[in-house]
């Protein structure tokens, strides 16, 4: 049974339920709180250290609204992970000007790091997928996140074990845009 951690604000706390239902054949690990930014991830990773498992979530930038900084410390978080075989870095979702450049920073940061493909969970919110406020979501909304991340996690390991190396990365970042 592979690992996985999953670190991230609200968004996975709400969804982590459903999220941890999905990845049943993965030992997931979930540290999750609302209002978390890069930073708390940055503390999180430097009092875990190693123990992260095979694959890692980071579910972070919705409660970020300045995108240099927030891209300095993703940066930073993709280098304290650069020895995971799989990081996914699901991308923002909320009804704010900042959204474009803070996942603007996600494709251009997680591009940078061949073991981190973006899930987008921006474009796989479905219609009545987020409370009124736009952010949080709905049980639909979860059920979508739940989806994205096992069909990423899922098609990942299924790559690994079958090929024994690096392609899975290609067929993650295909699956993570939608392909």
């Amino acid at each position: 049974m592979p690992d996985v951690f999953v670190m991230g604000d609200s968004i996975m706390l709400g969804s982590e339920r459903l999220v941890r239902s999905a990845l049943g054949d993965w030992r997931a690990t979930f540290d999750d709180g609302v209002g978390r930014t890069t930073i708390a991830g940055l503390a999180i990773l430097a009092q875990r250290g190693a123990r992260l498992g095979q694959a890692v979530v980071v579910e972070y930038g919705t409660n970020e609204r300045r995108p240099g900084p927030f891209a300095r410390r993703a940066r930073r978080i993709l280098e304290l992970l650069r020895g995971v075989p799989l990081v996914v870095w699901v991308n923002v979702h909320r009804p704010d000007p900042s959204v474009p450049a803070i996942n603007g920073e996600v494709a251009t940061v997680v591009g940078e790091f061949p073991n981190a493909p973006e899930a987008d969970w921006n474009s796989a919110v479905p219609e009545g997928g987020v409370v009124e406020d736009g952010i949080h979501p709905t049980r639909t909304g979860k059920l979508a996140m739940a989806r994205l991340l096992s069909g990423l996690l899922d098609e990942w390991h299924a790559a690994t074990e079958r090929q024994g190396d690096r392609s899975c990365v290609h067929a993650a970042r295909s699956l993570a845009r939608g392909g």
